[in-house]
């Protein structure tokens, strides 16, 4: 990205009007306003070299130029050459804030270059338009109201005022309880002795929740998992773990622009684990940030998610898509990403076997033929015959052709009194005890 300057170049000074801006600019924008009005005009332009220099992260430089394109001090215009259809960036600096009428003359001048085939203005990000209206807000005057006090009237005490009628009567009962407020009559407070007389009666809301079993609201909610400040405090990050995320972070800069753009200034808590996860230092999947980003992410890129990026189904922020190309696979080899050997950058040689010995699985289960056994014809149980108890049990009756099976109890015809029955009304009896001689 190069620096060029659309007004001619006077003196390497700040206006007035510039550095008064402060509903605009805060003073790390206006810092790095500074910065890119000093320096000439084709100086090649990176945030995290400035933010070295300067002693910055890449969040505080990147939260200030989105206040400096928001206000137009900054106008960023995206060029694609004649020659290869190559995308190039080219930063144009305004010591006071653009006007629509400079923008659309310098997008003219810039669209009649000879080695030009096309341009347009890169508008601001979400989050630092966002970041730019929560700023304003927080510099407008803030309005101080003051309490509303209003004083309940109690209903009118008989014995009040001047003497009601009775000048030997006294101005207030021996009973009464309330005293008169002075210079308002009709007006009356609890008197001390009738605040204490209830305070001594009445128990207290907490002790009476105590007093039925239950709890505090400060006790039950450190009993149910602590209070909600103490869940959603969570601790931060060490220094080796915030500067391995920024390393990731430029790298993701550097190989995915267009991506790294569009994730937020400042990194989610979910990102950041997954960024740690992902590099997962100390263990054998241990990755540098250039590995994690060239073999993982970069190569899970090209397969799906530049094409959902690039047709505008991914999330403003894809915050949650970068999440899933950060996972590591379900690869058995601690030293592989999709398939590729991280050291060497060649195919890794044991997803390859095992993706060969799965195809052969497959291609003998595929083809095994399935050997079904013929089913065995059904034997059917014969005639059951006579069996008699030798321990003295009733010999069973061999009626219904012998599938009676019953008890005989003792029949001298060798049925048993069902079988009996229904041999009496057919007429077979005799035929049957016959037969069981």
């Amino acid at each position: 990205m190069r620096k060029r300057s659309w007004r001619p170049q006077r003196f390497a000074a700040v206006p007035n009007e510039t550095i008064d801006d402060a509903a605009n600019l805060d003073f790390m924008a206006l810092a790095l306003l500074t910065v890119l009005i000093r320096h000439r005009d084709g100086w090649e332009i990176t945030l995290s070299e400035v933010g070295a220099k300067y002693g910055y992260g890449r969040d505080a430089m990147a939260n200030a130029m989105g206040l400096l394109q928001v206000a137009r001090y900054v106008v960023k215009v995206r060029m694609m050459s004649v020659e290869g259809n190559e995308w190039s960036t080219e930063m144009y600096v305004f010591d006071t804030p653009a006007s629509d009428a400079e923008v659309s003359a310098l997008l003219a001048e810039v669209e009649l270059s000879p080695d030009v085939r096309r341009a347009s203005v890169i508008e601001p990000t979400a989050a630092a338009v966002a970041h730019a209206e929560r700023r304003r807000g927080k510099l407008q005057p803030k309005r101080r109201q003051g309490p509303s006090v209003a004083v309940p009237r109690v209903p009118e005490n008989p014995y009040s005022g001047a003497t009601c009628g009775n000048d030997a009567s006294s101005q207030v009962g021996p009973e009464c309880g309330d005293s008169r407020l002075s210079g308002e009559p009709a007006v009356f407070k609890k008197t001390v002795r009738e605040k204490t007389r209830e305070k001594t009666d009445a128990p207290s809301a907490r002790s009476a929740a105590l007093d039925a079993g239950g709890q505090s609201s400060g006790s039950r909610g450190r009993a149910g998992g602590g209070s909600a400040a103490a869940e959603k405090s969570r601790p931060a990050r060490s220094k080796g773990d915030a500067a391995a995320i920024r390393t990731v972070r430029d790298e993701l800069e550097r190989r995915l622009p267009d991506l790294a753009r569009a994730l937020p200034p400042a990194t989610p808590r979910t990102l950041g684990d997954a960024i740690l996860a992902g590099l997962a230092a100390g263990t054998p999947a241990e990755r540098t940030p250039e590995q994690l980003v060239r073999f993982r992410v970069l190569n899970r890129w090209d397969k799906h998610w530049a094409q959902e990026f690039y047709a505008g189904r991914l999330p403003t922020q894809p915050v949650g898509p970068l999440v899933s190309m950060l996972a590591a696979d379900r690869s058995d080899h601690d030293r592989c990403d999709e398939r590729v050997d991280v050291d060497s950058g060649q195919p890794c040689r044991a997803c390859g076997e095992r993706q060969a010995d799965r195809r052969v699985e497959r291609s003998q289960a595929a083809g095994a033929a399935v050997s079904v056994p013929a089913a065995a014809s059904p034997t059917l149980p014969g005639p059951r015959a006579v069996v008699y108890d030798t321990a003295g049990m009733a010999p069973e009756c061999w009626g219904r052709d012998g599938m009676c099976g019953r008890p005989t109890l003792g029949a001298e015809s060798g049925l048993c009194r069902r079988c009996e029955h229904e041999a009496a009304e057919t007429g077979t009896l005799a035929s049957s005890a016959s037969g069981g001689a």
